[in-house]
């Protein structure tokens, strides 16, 4: 499932500093770039193409880009990805939350309380929270 969903204000930006347009340097996003190197066969017209195109190569964008499409999705796109988090640890964990923290409320507490017992968790409850650490880490 792809995590991250390139808006089309970042496209159209991009779309319009690619095509000649004027942009000052706020305006300038730091998609640009990355458009250019790995969607440059993408006519600027094809949003929906120009989209496509950027969440193929998710993994190569800059660091940059992925924080500027993360604060351009606001809230609803984070709450989508928490709520598949939380369904994932239900699936993986539920027996170590039962466990261990069956008095915790919260996904970051939990997450946390189960880090704390990490030693003593099933092999695909403690798989899930090495994945979710790296996952943190890397964004951070």
């Amino acid at each position: 499932m792809k995590k991250m969903f390139v808006s089309a204000a970042v496209v159209i930006s991009s779309i319009a500093v690619m095509s000649g347009s004027a942009l000052s340097a706020e305006e300038k996003n730091p998609c640009t770039d990355d458009i250019a190197k790995y969607c440059k066969d993408v006519k600027p017209n094809e949003i929906p193409a120009m989209i496509d195109c950027l969440e193929e190569h998710e993994g190569k964008l800059t660091p940059a880009c992925q924080a500027y499409e993360a604060k351009l999705g606001g809230g609803r796109l984070e709450t989508k990805e928490r709520i598949r988090q939380r369904v994932m640890m239900r699936k993986a964990c539920k027996n170590d939350v039962g466990k261990f923290c069956y008095d915790i409320k919260g996904y970051d507490e939990t997450l946390k309380c189960l880090s704390g017992h990490k030693g003593e968790l099933s092999n695909v409850c403690s798989s899930w929270i090495n994945t979710v650490i790296e996952k943190k880490n890397k964004t951070q």
